[in-house]
């Protein structure tokens, strides 16, 4: 059975201590946290599985896990100074004795979970023999945290340490090893190579050196990447449209060019930093980047946005999303006269293999996406529709309007700019309004419903259009 890449642990080959570590570290697994389990398997056991210390990290990860709720881990979760259980005995780096009273160093864990909270005792134990061991405990504990707030395998693998072995080739030789290093990993520069060279974190044959050395045929180099510091999202003083608010939830106009939230190339000035400039408490969400945000709309989509103010909010208004009892309404301006009043296009949509950052509609892979649309006013050279997506695949209508030959107008990524060539029609940006939303609320279960009015330049590229008709 496997879980992520990491096969369940088998007790061939392996001494007892390093079998119930692996077996302790399913839960990581399970978790769909492959890495760390990984780490801990065949990193760390290599340095310390035979110590003394070893075996109290083993018997005191399997005491928490298999007694979870039991009185002794309940009070120290709670903040209170407790007994000691014989089988935790010298994890705080002492032997105590049955009775003796003690709590973790540095505060009151009582916002840890148990596997956290003994994860860092556990760095505690295994400082003073293994600094390897502590770094683990340490990652370990990290992502816990990451996963009890809900981030994507995706999201963690971004913010944990990463390790490679290269051996140099006959090409090589002679080869500095910054430069040897820089040309193997395409993630690193020859700069930030360097950097990791003199830190200590890139070694040849197991052993530091500068990085001006000269690797040799056969040579063998081990780098660590560590990961980049915790993501946040800063506050920002920007104004915001804010369309109805209570003590649960915020329903925003978002504007045409505001990013929803931070994202490399746009890492400040978004819709996430000025919601915390503005609110004290929102939701975790899935994402360190996306406080408060249930949904989001394209940079240049304007319109209807929820935001959650608490994690329990954060959780139903998603659950409502995923069951699509969530109704929306899309205004779009397209390019062409669509021959029919209403529709409904069905297809598959998956990441374009053409272009990575497009989508597309598939014969045979991705997952399904309905949109049903109306004619709202026709204008000749454009049209003007109501957009309902019954699914919330990325990019749908943009992707779904230029599958039936009616690109959104001023859509720079799906459409063809031929109408408003022809008309000779500046669009500055995809006409695409999210116009109003309707859901219950995750409070009272109300229905409660909202709109967003069409924004000066939606109008204004609607105005033309008519006079550009009437010619």
């Amino acid at each position: 059975m496997t879980y992520g890449n990491v096969k369940k642990a088998d007790n061939t080959g392996i001494s007892f201590t390093s079998f119930i570590l692996q077996k302790n570290i399913l839960f990581l697994q399970t978790f769909f946290w492959p890495e760390i389990a990984k780490r801990l398997t065949n990193n760390v056991l290599r340095n310390f599985t035979h110590s003394e210390n070893s075996a109290k990290l083993c018997k005191s990860l399997l005491f928490l896990q298999t007694f979870p709720t039991s009185r002794p881990i309940s009070a120290r979760l709670a903040g209170r100074p407790c007994r000691v259980e014989p089988a935790l005995g010298g994890i705080m780096g002492g032997t105590p004795m049955p009775g003796r009273r003690t709590r973790l160093a540095g505060g009151s864990p009582s916002a840890l979970r148990p596997c956290e909270f003994t994860l860092l005792k556990n760095a505690h134990c295994c400082a003073a023999t293994n600094e390897r061991a502590l770094r683990v405990c340490e990652l370990t504990v990290r992502a816990s945290r990451c996963i009890r707030n809900g981030w994507h395998e995706r999201t963690l693998q971004a913010y944990m340490e990463k390790q490679f072995t290269l051996t140099a080739g006959k090409k090589d030789d002679g080869t500095r090893l910054d430069m040897f290093v820089a040309e193997s990993l395409k993630e690193l520069s020859r700069s930030k190579a360097k950097r990791l060279v003199d830190e200590g974190l890139i070694t040849v044959n197991a052993a530091q050196t500068k990085a001006h050395h000269e690797v040799r045929a056969g040579d063998v180099v081990n780098i660590t990447i560590p990961p980049p510091e915790e993501p946040s999202v800063a506050p920002e003083e920007i104004p915001l449209s804010v369309i109805y608010e209570d003590e649960k939830i915020v329903v925003i106009d978002k504007q045409p060019g505001m990013v929803v939230h931070p994202a490399p190339g746009n890492l400040s000035h978004t819709l996430a930093n000025a919601l915390l400039g503005r609110y004290r408490r929102l939701s975790t969400g899935t994402h360190p980047l996306r406080p408060g945000i249930v949904h989001r709309l394209d940079k240049d989509t304007s319109g209807c946005l929820v935001v959650a103010k608490d994690d329990v909010t954060h959780r139903k208004l998603a659950d409502l999303f995923a069951g699509r009892s969530v109704l929306k309404e899309y205004r779009a301006l397209v390019a062409g006269d669509v021959p029919n009043d209403d529709g409904e296009i069905i297809t598959l949509i998956d990441r374009s293999r053409r272009d990575r950052k497009k989508m597309a509609v598939t014969a045979d892979k991705g997952r399904e996406a309905v949109t049903r649309y109306e004619v709202v006013e026709r204008y000749g050279h454009a049209t003007h529709v109501s957009a309902f997506p019954k699914t919330g695949r990325t990019h749908q209508i943009r992707v779904h309007m230029a599958h039936i030959g009616h690109p959104i107008l001023g859509d720079r990524q799906y459409g063809h700019g031929k109408t408003e060539r022809k008309l000779g029609l500046e669009v500055p940006r995809q006409m695409l309004h999210a116009h109003r939303i309707s859901f219950d609320h995750p409070e009272t279960g109300e229905n409660i419903e909202f709109e967003a009015p069409l924004p000066d330049d939606f109008l204004d590229v609607i105005s033309r259009l008519k006079k550009l008709g009437n010619k």
